[in-house]
């Protein structure tokens, strides 16, 4: 197997696999418009608590220049645009918020997937790490935590989100191997900065472990 290996070092401990970053959402109908919209905009205001909260623990445990990431995603939160598309969609169609959101939002970070600058592409992360949190919200869906994994743990993921990195125990942290993301990505210059030895780019490593 080959990777890009991000943050320099050796890792060697048990293996804790993430699982995918994915969360089942239904297209429903609905009657009544206002109520998943009312929804929506909870979501959104919850959403920013976390991240402020995400924010203060990376100032703490990073520091503050890799905090700043949070704060671009408090400007996502805040895009007007985007979030208006989402309430058209779900005025127009009649259709549950969380699916109209995933569509909106996939289709932007689809849009960034496609863009040739590395820098930019990665971008991309940023904007499932917003939709998948918007998402667990409006379900109710549990957070996992990487801050409860065991002394010496290899992290194996399909993805990492940013905050899924600025939120893990660095002592804990052996390494971290990751099938998708690039040198620039943020989960990448957060894993960099906090000294914990990474590849990304693995191809089929969540198949090949257990």
């Amino acid at each position: 197997m080959k990777g890009l290996g991000v943050s320099h070092g050796i890792g060697i401990g048990k293996v804790f696999k993430v699982e995918p970053n994915e969360i089942e959402v239904e297209r429903i109908e609905v009657e009544d418009t206002s109520l998943e919209i009312e929804k929506l905009k909870k979501a959104i205001i919850e959403c920013k608590e976390q991240i402020n909260n995400i924010y203060e623990i990376t100032i703490k445990n990073v520091g503050e220049k890799e905090a700043e990431i949070f704060k671009a995603h408090e400007m996502i939160l805040e895009d007007e645009a985007v979030f208006d598309e989402v309430v058209s969609k779900i005025k127009i169609e009649k259709i549950n918020c969380e699916f109209e959101l995933n569509e909106v939002l996939s289709r932007y970070i689809r849009l960034f997937e496609n863009i040739e600058d590395e820098y930019l592409r990665d971008r991309s992360n940023d904007l499932k790490d917003i939709m998948y949190r918007l998402t667990k919200i409006i379900v109710g869906a549990k957070t996992k935590k990487l801050s409860d994994i065991e002394d010496g743990t290899v992290i194996v993921a399909y993805d990492l989100t940013p905050s899924d990195t600025a939120q893990m125990d660095k002592d804990k942290v052996a390494a971290i191997i990751v099938e998708t993301g690039g040198r620039t990505s943020h989960a990448a210059i957060i894993a960099r900065t906090m000294e914990i030895p990474t590849v990304v780019g693995v191809d089929g490593i969540c198949d090949t472990v257990e």
